[in-house]
């Protein structure tokens, strides 16, 4: 078995983020996502294998496999929960003083295509938000 630590070995909350591999060689980060038991999530600064683990979640989705199987979805329902009576249209963001991220569907985008930061709230197709903020690209 062989551990990697990336650019910090901790996080903000002083857990110890490593990436795994087995003795067969498998990375087990992104298997464990891969195959629908783990879910991606990025913790800046920690993103040397950040392309690789989500398109993992990607494909996992995408075949339901699973966590992303365990509720499936039944004819004319959704998998995402309605929106409580009182919250705001999912399309009106949440910080009105910062123009919307790219859409999903669009060729992919990065920071550098962008003039400055956009709100992208929860759902960051680009991975332009780096510290799960709702904001992409405040580093700009």
């Amino acid at each position: 078995m062989r551990a990697e630590r990336d650019a910090e070995l901790t996080d903000r909350y002083d857990r110890y983020l490593l990436n795994v591999w087995n003795e067969q060689g498998t990375f087990v980060n992104q298997s464990l996502v891969l195959s629908g038991h783990a879910k991606a999530v990025l913790y800046p600064p920690k993103d040397k294998y950040w392309p690789r683990i989500s398109n993992a979640q990607d494909a996992a989705q995408q075949a339901r496999s699973g966590l992303w199987n365990a509720c499936p979805e039944q004819p004319g329902t959704s998998i995402a929960p309605p929106n409580p009576p009182d919250s705001p249209a999912p399309d009106t963001p949440a910080r009105p003083d910062l123009p919307d991220g790219p859409p999903a569907g669009v060729p992919d985008v990065d920071c550098s295509d962008l003039s400055g930061p956009v709100w992208v709230g929860p759902d960051d197709p680009h991975h332009l938000d780096r510290d799960g903020d709702g904001i992409g690209c405040d580093a700009n």
